[in-house]
């Protein structure tokens, strides 16, 4: 035993304190001096190493709650029963098998948590506990509810979810006070018809099971939440209307055909969850869902949409990617939809880089989920429609390659059909023009031939992109082919995939064929990679083969499932501007932009806007409007970025520290002004390509550039004993994968002991948080990257959660990349189980298997799981508490410190969901978007200075409007100071602020510790407010 853990017990017994929390301490035994203190009425020991309880634990008669949760224990000893007034007795997450019938003796119980252990019983004198009010005996192995349990008539909260049972008896109806009942994931085929006498229900989930109908319902006036996903539910009952008070109902995943039009009588609902059935009509009465905020539709069979639907005026969020729409209704332009999922209905002709990637609601929830607006959506399908629009009729060719193949000379054939032996090399990426008749009409082949050399590789894949066509240009001068082949193929693959689930097309070129030709396996290429459309011998010196690579594709421009968006004139107008700016200039102000499209007719700043968003999806011009640093400048030559990158990458980094420098940009980049040279920085972290090493901007790190060579590692990564192990692994590793896991995870790897960097090198990095500590690495030949985290349990999670969260948001952005995650089984060196396994497995409440030396070995899937994260946020539905942060530009590093912390809440504990500024867009929506989000925020962080106080925005909106609704007790906000200002005179002055009072952050040394402090005092109120979200649901 630590003494750490003896001091913290000795300062308990000073302060008289009655409450005790001794969990996470790494406790094998349970200290006797804990004796001392007789009139302890809580102890927590949640977390610990604990596999027996002392018979001692009895004499702390005065004990009303006891929380031993997440120990070894197998059992329990007889002398806990002792404890009369004990209240709450949490044992979850334990190895205990049986409950002894002596818990009766434990009266005056009103809290018995026994979830996550392998019971297969429970104990008949259970209904002899007549306070109890929660029970919580989720995640066991029982398969029948004792008849008795009927006689807990105080009994409210009942959750008996991932179990094994068959079914329920009818006497659960004798249980009318309760309010929460659980029974997903269990093996239930009906449901009692005296559940409808449990009419003080809120909370109904009986989700994930074989259940085909639902019995008589009506009279759960009461229910507020109803889940029925994951069930064979082929109808609903009409009397579904009888149900007034619900606001959240799930039905996904069912045999569903149609929605009753009886639902549009729940006056009340917000959340309607029909995703994954088999719907084709919807009816009319949906639009009288008048609180409606989100409908989840994709996945199912719909052809239209009712004109009704204009009456959900509070709708937020509507799914309905993966149907068979033919056409939208106009009065769907009346709602104000934040998200708009329309993907993979290809008869609606909307170009699929409008429409973005699909995510899931619940993967939105842990990724930067960035898309286009839905006004722009809509704005382009309906001018789509009008007549005189005239087709854009382009079409991205992209031609990629080992440097010196040949692609440069091509390019020159198809444009103008000349050679040179004299060409120079690329770098970065040219962009030309080429018409090209294909069928009755004249497409524009916008070709971008991309540098072939290393070092731009982790710059191209900003730009390969779907719904386009590739040539894959392949020699046979160096013996390569066969490598370079599979490398390329693997890479189009991971980012050429469409929101359809389709790769583009690619013809492979065969080049210098006359000089030399080259064997290649071409049948088994084709096999591996589908979407192979041909192969073309070409030789540019000779012109072999290059009116047969016209044709082709032309070809595969006709096979293209969508051809080119339709453009109103005043937007084609804009575009030629564009254009013809662009061979005076690379990039001009949003200032700028917007006097362009007011000069042809487009004076409405939303408008200005939505075109701004829509030249971007196309790549006409490009405008990062989601962030606050570049949204002002819009590119109009994407080849100047690239080549300013490469440049800089190049030539202006140093090659042992990988720092860039203001002052070396602005020497290598003379002729650009300094808010150009910083734009291009700011691009370059955008793109995780570099971070900032001080508050000012002026030093940057280039994670790219990092050493090759590992730096010796400390003797602590030598085979420890106790370690987390993770490994990602890739069909193809694209360049620059890990350094931008550097980049996006920089504030853990800055300070170590005596506030000591931690290493980093270009395939790996070693980051610390609090006591744990993780070391990532890069292995090219097994194309994998290997992850092992050491430290204790808490913080060992919070660590985890950041990894995690982090490289999901990478792979997120390659849509195609088919990684594999896989976690290694616990004293099982070497053995490793894909992650979604574990998690499937754990879903059907069954074990796991793994393949070891010795033979194949069962596994508990939740016992590994809960190694990665806490149960709750695997299986916790209560929703998550939605963050907004407050801060100046000017202290981004602040904010990315802090949104770093906050990762392992998001992720490992499931507690939040973050908003910052970043993804707004300019024009008048930027003020709303805002402003909406303040309203719908559980907690405010204001990151406090002087630039914070200086900005008026900030105080006369952002401020205002926090303290009001601070005052009023609809949101808890909390400044977080970060240096000395005169915060202290303004409207939250009455705030608590963090660090403890008010301590600015710059004033730590190191700065850490401040970090460390905010981030415990952050996690605990999350909790708290987590706690009592789940309270509310379950009354």
């Amino acid at each position: 035993m630590s003494n750490e853990v003896l001091t913290k017990i000795e300062q308990f017994k000073t302060s008289n304190t009655e409450i005790i929390d001794l969990s996470g301490s790494e406790l094998k035994t349970l200290p006797e001096a804990l004796l001392q203190m007789p009139n302890l009425i809580a102890l927590d020991l949640a977390d610990n190493e604990l596999d027996t309880l002392p018979d001692w634990l009895g004499q702390l008669t005065q004990l009303r709650k006891l929380n031993v949760s997440g120990n070894q224990l197998n059992n329990l000893p007889e002398s806990l029963y002792q404890l009369a007034q004990l209240q709450e007795l949490d044992v979850s997450d334990n190895q205990l098998i049986v409950l002894p019938e002596s818990i009766c003796q434990l009266t005056m119980l009103q809290i018995l948590v026994m979830s996550d252990n392998k019971l297969n019983l429970l104990p008949k004198s259970l209904d002899q506990l007549r306070q109890l009010n929660h029970l919580d005996v989720s995640h066991n192995r029982l398969r029948s509810l004792t008849k008795s349990l009927s006689q807990l008539s105080q009994l409210r909260f009942l959750d008996m979810s991932y179990n094994k049972f068959n079914e329920v008896p009818q006497s659960i109806g004798f249980l009318t006070q309760l309010q929460h009942l659980d029974m997903s994931h269990n093996r239930l085929i009906e449901l009692p018809e005296s559940i409808s006498q449990l009419m003080q229900l809120k909370h109904l989930d009986i989700s994930q099971n074989k259940i085909s109908g639902l019995p008589t319902i009506s009279q759960l006036t009461q229910l507020e939440s109803l889940y029925t996903s994951g069930n064979q539910l082929s109808g609903l009952p009409e009397s579904l209307n009888q149900l007034i008070k619900l606001k959240y109902l799930d039905i996904s995943d069912n045999e569903l055909n149609l929605l009753p039009e009886s639902i549009g009588q729940l006056k009340q609902l917000q959340h309607l969850n029909a995703t994954l059935n088999k719907i084709s009509q919807l009816p009319e009465s949906l639009g009288q869902l008048a609180q409606l905020r989100e409908l989840y539709l994709s996945h199912n069979q719909i052809s239209s949409l009712p004109d009704s639907l204009s009456g959900c005026r509070k709708l937020q969020e509507l799914e309905l990617a993966f149907n068979s729409l033919q056409a939208l209704p106009k009065s769907i332009q009346t709602l104000h939809l934040k998200i708009l999922m329309l993907q993979n209905n290809p008869e609606l002709g909307i170009e699929p880089s409008l429409l973005g990637k699909y995510l899931p609601r619940w993967e939105r929830n842990f990724l930067d989920f960035n898309s286009v607006k839905p006004s722009t959506i809509l704005a382009v399908y309906f001018a789509d429609q009008e007549q005189g629009n005239k087709p854009l009729n382009e079409i991205k060719l992209l031609l990629v390659g080992r440097g010196a193949a040949g692609k440069t000379s091509i390019v020159r054939r198809l444009v103008n059909n000349k050679f040179s032996r004299r060409l120079k090399e690329t770098h970065g990426i040219d962009i030309s023009k080429c018409p090209l008749p294909c069928g009755a009409r004249d497409i524009t082949l916008n070709i971008w031939d991309f540098a072939g050399q290393v070092i731009t590789h982790a710059t191209h894949q900003f730009f390969l992109s779907s719904n386009s066509i590739y040539v894959l240009v392949l020699t046979g001068r160096e013996d390569t082919q066969k490598s370079d082949a599979d490398y390329w193929l693997r890479m189009i693959r991971a980012f050429s995939r469409d929101s359809y689930s389709n790769h583009s097309p690619v013809l492979i070129a065969l080049n210098k064929w006359s000089e030399h030709p080259f064997k290649l396996d071409r049948n088994l290429l084709l096999e591996k990679y589908p979407f192979i459309i041909g192969f073309v011998e070409t030789d540019c010196e000779t012109g072999l083969g290059m009116d047969e690579l016209k044709q082709q594709i032309a070809t595969a421009v006709q096979g293209l499932a969508f051809i080119g968006q339709t453009f109103k004139s005043s937007w084609w107008q804009i575009k030629q501007q564009l254009e013809k700016s662009q061979r005076q200039k690379h990039y001009l102000a949003y200032s700028e932009f917007q006097r362009i499209c007011s000069k042809h007719g487009e004076t409405d700043a939303k408008t200005q806007s939505m075109l701004a968003e829509i030249f971007h999806a196309l790549g006409i011009a490009l405008n990062y409007g989601q962030d606050e640093r570049l949204r002002n400048t819009t590119v109009l030559n994407p080849r100047w970025v690239t080549e300013s990158i490469y440049k800089l990458l190049r030539e202006a980094v140093a090659d042992d520290s990988a720092e860039l420098s203001l002052a070396r940009v602005a020497e290598v980049l003379p002729k650009e002004p300094e808010h150009m040279q910083r734009y291009l920085l700011e691009l370059m972290r955008r793109f995780d390509l570099a971070f900032p090493l001080n508050e000012t901007g002026d030093r940057w790190l280039v994670p790219q550039r990092l050493p090759e060579e590992q730096p010796v590692l400390s003797n602590e990564w030598k085979n420890p004993i106790d370690a987390t192990r993770l490994r990602y692994k890739y069909p193809v590793i694209p360049e620059g994968l890990l350094p931008r896991f550097i980049t996006r995870t920089y504030p853990l790897s800055e300070g170590g002991e005596n506030d000591e960097g931690l290493p980093r090198w270009a395939n790996g990095v070693v980051l610390a948080e609090r006591s744990a500590k993780a070391l990532i690495r890069l292995d090219h030949e097994e194309r994998m990257i290997n992850v092992m985290v050491i430290g204790e349990r808490n913080a060992r999670l919070m660590l985890l959660g950041v990894i995690q969260n982090d490289f999901r948001v990478i792979h997120n952005d390659i849509s195609g990349l088919e990684q594999v995650e896989e976690l290694e089984i616990e004293e099982q060196e070497g053995v490793y189980v894909p992650l979604p396994t574990l998690q499937a497995d754990e879903a059907n409440r069954q074990l796991s298997s793994a393949s070891t030396m010795q033979g194949t070995i069962t596994v508990n899937p939740t016992q590994q799981l809960n190694r990665l994260s806490e149960p709750t946020s695997r299986t916790n539905r209560s929703p998550r508490i939605k963050i907004f942060i407050s801060y100046s530009s000017n202290d981004a590093r602040f904010k990315d410190e802090l949104v770093t912390r906050l990762k392992p809440m998001q992720e490992s504990a499931g507690l939040i969901e973050c908003w910052h500024d970043r993804y707004i867009t300019p024009g008048e929506d930027w003020d709303g978007t805002i402003r909406v989000e303040l309203e719908q925020a559980d907690v405010i962080l204001l990151l406090v200075s002087p630039k914070f106080l200086a900005s008026d925005y900030i105080r006369g909106i952002e401020v205002q409007r926090a303290v009001e609704r601070a005052e009023a007790g609809e949101a808890i906000v909390i400044p977080i100071v970060l240096e000395d200002c005169g915060w202290k005179y303004e409207k939250i002055k009455k705030l608590n602020a963090l660090p403890p009072k008010g301590k600015p952050i710059r004033d730590f040394n190191p700065q850490r510790k401040a970090w460390y402090l905010l981030e415990e005092e952050l996690r605990n109120l999350f909790a708290r407010l987590s706690a009592h979200k789940s309270r509310n649901a379950s009354r």
